[in-house]
């Protein structure tokens, strides 16, 4: 039976992941549940019974596919690409559709290895249509997402391949169980060998042929996940005006004896990274960041705050991605944005930040920008949802103005260390670590 149209939700949910008190530096509340207008997501004319069989033929023969020394190859070099970040991530529906390795230009190795099954004289399972998977693929916008494989692994080394599948009603059910689940795949591994004695069918190997992968096994063991997981824009829409990163100016100073500052200040954020991954295996962390002034910060209907002149969404898509390995290692993200606050001027209330990430599959798309000049600030806003699942806020801190350049100025270690090689303290926001530098317009 076809599975029924889905309704699902844009929710919100705030979680606040520290417990600090500043002088002036004040948490304060976002409503913690909101709904959003629905939209309704049509599934595929595929029972999730079919779905994940065929997802797992398609995971079984590319088991079969990177045993080419060449289409392995490219599949590492997916890894070098500046959105990748160290992490492969494949879109298979456009690999497939174009033919074409979007790093060299060429025709894709993946692409051929793949195609040469379709020899009848090719030692493949006879249950596995090779023009039925790749219109699977295709129809069903299948991807591949290998967290660590890029960094951690050689493929001239490899003589094994754990091939794994991901499915949204697998995710689901376990989300339903425990919100905080960190994720899991059901997988295989396939040998490097030559012979074809032990290869297995995708219905045998769903009877009880298959394990659970996650973060630990993966980083110890080469690891490719199947999927069909929303696409990401390259660039993201949220980034500032790059003119806007050529303003300069005096040194900050400290504020005077009212406890007020004589100066317009631009602050930015050069790097962020995350404590550990928020979001659920195999997938990358998006992280969303706004930032205003606090007595300007709104909320709009569906719980996200919105974009004015006051507010602006400094991080979103590709350029708020950290990777698993990132995220697994602390590894700091540099930021794309010229600047988190573009005039903090001396009447100005204080600067709040909003953090939120992506919990499950969203296809959640923002447009947003600030321009500053000498002469003030110009705003460009729009604002667009495609509501699917839902986006978490992790944090909303409002920080004082004095406060924060008393911390930069004087180098106030505010219980969290120094941005390596500085005097620039850290800040905790849940699971995230920022610092800011600060610079008169």
């Amino acid at each position: 039976m076809p599975l029924q149209k889905k309704v699902v939700r844009l929710t919100l949910l705030l979680t606040f992941g520290i417990s600090m008190l500043f002088v002036s530096c004040i948490e304060e509340p976002v409503d913690s549940l909101i709904d959003a207008p629905q939209s309704e997501i049509i599934s595929e004319n595929l029972t999730q019974q079919e779905f994940e069989l065929n997802l797992v033929k398609l995971s079984l023969l590319f088991g079969e596919v990177f045993k080419d020394p060449i289409a392995q190859e490219e599949l590492f070099s997916f890894s070098r690409l500046d959105q990748n970040s160290g992490s492969i991530e494949i879109n298979l529906k456009s690999l497939f559709e174009q033919e074409m390795n979007p790093g060299s230009r060429k025709k894709s190795e993946i692409v051929n290895a793949f195609q040469k099954y379709k020899d009848p004289n090719a030692r493949i399972d006879s249950d596995l249509k090779i023009d039925e998977l790749i219109s699977f693929i295709i129809d069903n916008a299948i991807s591949i997402l290998a967290p660590y494989l890029g960094e951690d692994f050689s493929g001239s080394e490899l003589k094994e391949l754990t091939v794994s599948w991901w499915t949204e009603e697998f995710e689901e059910e376990h989300m339903a169980k425990d919100e905080d689940w960190a994720g899991q795949t059901k997988g295989i591994r396939i040998p490097f060998t030559n012979g074809r004695a032990d290869f297995k069918t995708a219905s045998e190997v769903l009877s009880d042929g298959f394990f659970l992968v996650g973060d630990d096994w993966a980083q110890s063991n080469p690891t490719i996940v199947l999927g069909s997981f929303p696409v990401k824009e390259t660039n993201s829409k949220a980034k500032m005006d790059s003119n806007s990163s050529r303003i300069s100016g005096a040194p900050v100073a400290l504020c005077d004896a009212t406890n007020k500052s004589t100066q317009s200040i631009v602050v930015r954020m050069p790097a962020f990274r995350l404590e550990d991954n928020i979001a659920p295996w195999p997938k990358d962390n998006y992280i969303y960041l706004w930032v205003g002034f606090a007595g300007g910060v709104t909320f709009g209907p569906n719980g996200l705050p919105t974009l004015t002149p006051n507010i602006n969404l400094v991080m979103s898509g590709q350029s708020g991605k950290i990777t698993r390995k990132e995220a697994r290692i602390q590894r700091w993200k540099t930021v794309q944005s010229a600047f988190i606050i573009s005039n903090w001027n001396p009447e100005a209330d204080n600067m709040y930040l909003v953090w939120g990430y992506e919990k499950r599959n969203s296809t959640i798309d923002y447009t947003g920008a600030l321009k500053a000049t000498k002469d003030g600030v110009s705003a460009e806003n729009s604002f667009k949802i495609a509501e699917r699942d839902e986006i978490r806020l992790i944090s909303a801190l409002s920080f004082d103005k004095c406060f924060t350049i008393r911390n930069n100025v004087s180098g106030i270690d505010q219980g969290w260390g120094f941005y390596s090689g500085t005097t620039l303290p850290r800040y905790p926001f849940g699971e995230i670590r920022a610092y800011f530098t600060l610079e008169t317009l």
